[in-house]
């Protein structure tokens, strides 16, 4: 039975979550990110949210708190609603931010703005900005995905839950940072396929394939379709990495 491997090297941008017979589906998010002379960073981030099987009337934002001193300045608003009250919690290791409304079915658009202190460090002699898009706890929704591709390469069957393994392996050490097996698959893949990958996203994705691959993950004479997402301009901000090749 053919599987069909996920490899989760950064952030998605469109999450579902059900509960129960409710769930919303995030099917915008924008992102502004303007880092401070303080070294801070200020977020204002735009989703559209759809709402199916009830109504909903909170909504929350988790964010880690690691490499984080302080989150502040917390506010939320919607052309399309009224915000009735946000606050602001820790939370197993996270900030949590929460938002009510009055109670609500329709699509509906939020914005989300906060500064964060703290998450600009330095390791191994590099500036480091560690931030997640999505928080801890927004699964991607990757059978919708799996089955979108599988659809555009004609398979010749519906795909089955158990066929889909999403692997968050290869995801380290941090957001935008490369792990010495990053950089070899990225060096590796150029050379022999001239095709280039960035350290953020596909290059750590490939690594994943290569690993995959040495250690038999996939059948003998399986046919493995690599989805490259774009992301090589990503790698003009590391060109200290790459510079001798």
């Amino acid at each position: 039975m053919p599987r069909f491997a996920v490899i989760l090297a950064a952030a998605v941008m469109a999450v579902a979550v059900t509960a129960q017979a409710k769930q919303f589906d995030v099917t915008r998010l924008d992102v502004d990110l303007r880092v401070t002379t303080e070294a801070a960073y200020e977020l204002t981030e735009r989703y559209g949210y759809a709402f199916s099987g009830g109504s909903y009337s909170y909504l929350s934002r988790t964010i880690p708190k690691e490499h984080i001193d302080a989150l502040h300045d917390v506010a939320v608003t919607s052309p399309d609603v009224t915000i009735e009250d946000v606050t602001l919690a820790e939370e197993n290791g996270a900030w949590r931010i929460r938002w009510t409304f009055p109670s609500r079915a329709e699509p509906t658009r939020f914005t989300v703005r906060y500064t964060v202190e703290g998450a600009l460090f330095a390791t191994d002699e590099r500036n480091v900005l560690d931030w997640n898009v999505v928080g801890t706890q927004w699964p991607v929704p990757v059978r919708d995905i799996a089955a979108r591709t599988a659809k555009l390469v004609e398979f010749d069957r519906p795909l089955e839950p158990e066929e889909i393994v999403l692997l968050r392996d290869y995801a380290y050490p941090v957001y935008g940072v490369p792990s010495d097996e990053t950089n070899q698959a990225i060096r590796l893949c150029a050379r022999l396929e001239g095709m280039m990958t960035d350290p953020v996203y596909e290059g750590k994705s490939m690594q994943g394939l290569i690993d995959l691959v040495r250690r038999g993950f996939f059948p003998p004479r399986s046919k493995v379709l690599y989805a490259h997402l774009g992301g090589v301009p990503a790698i003009n901000a590391y060109s200290y990495l790459y510079r001798d090749g």
